[in-house]
């Protein structure tokens, strides 16, 4: 007379399993249930700059025109090919950008303090709006909240 032993097989390789992914280095990787993405910044002015290379450009700044802030992305992806964009808006229901600012993909946490033009250029005293999103192949997966600031001369 035979037997059968029913015995539950543990997570396949690549499967997500308590928010690590079996089969990656020591099952360590997390893997976040969605995709998230926060802003902050230093400062709520901006400014625009002329790089040495005479390129144009937005910088996080002080009341006062001084250069010394950043801002700071988190984002948790479920995916490490996503990126994350830091864009400036004229409008606040964010269909006008102004300029933009893309980190390398897989980079989920940084710091930066520039965003490249684009062809619109507010005047002195506007408000944008500085907003990041988490994208996918260009398709955007999570935004963060959008935080006023105020462009300076």
């Amino acid at each position: 007379m035979s037997r059968t032993i029913v015995q539950e097989y543990g997570p396949i390789y690549g499967e997500p399993v308590n928010g690590t992914v079996q089969g990656r280095p020591n099952g360590s990787v997390f893997v976040p249930l969605t995709n998230k993405i926060q802003i902050a910044i230093d400062y709520e002015y901006v400014k625009v700059w002329t790089a040495s290379w005479g390129t144009d450009y937005y910088a996080v700044c002080q009341s006062d025109g001084t250069r010394t802030g950043a801002y700071h992305v988190v984002a948790e992806s479920q995916d490490l090919s996503s990126n994350m964009v830091v864009s400036l808006y004229s409008d606040s229901a964010l269909t006008t950008r102004v300029a933009k600012y893309s980190f390398t993909a897989g980079i989920f946490n940084g710091a930066q303090n520039v965003v490249t033009l684009t062809d619109s250029t507010p005047q002195v005293g506007d408000t944008l709006y500085l907003v990041a999103t988490l994208e996918n192949n260009g398709t955007p997966v999570a935004t963060s909240s959008a935080i006023p600031v105020e462009l300076v001369a």
